[in-house]
């Protein structure tokens, strides 16, 4: 049991920094529910379909269903992320 289960984690973000959060996240059973953003289609689904996550329907989602956002960006690109 870990601090974060129950909760919605939302990743912004779907590159190489998101995987290792969510490999680091999904090491333990239970664990929060991971919420994807759909920024690169073709990568977040195959994060989706290899640690069973669910990918959000647009960033404004993404953000309105968690409880703990995480930005997994490149820096010169966060700011566009949250706009």
């Amino acid at each position: 049991m870990t601090a974060l289960d129950g909760l919605t984690v939302g990743i912004l973000g779907v590159g190489r920094l998101a995987e290792f959060l969510i490999a680091g996240l999904r090491r333990h059973e239970g664990g929060p529910d991971i919420l994807l953003s759909p920024r690169n289609a073709a990568r977040a689904e195959r994060l989706a379909e290899t640690y069973g996550l669910t990918i959000a329907g647009d960033n404004g989602e993404l953000v309105a269903a968690s409880d703990l956002l995480l930005l997994a960006t490149r820096p010169a690109q966060a700011e566009a992320a949250v706009a």
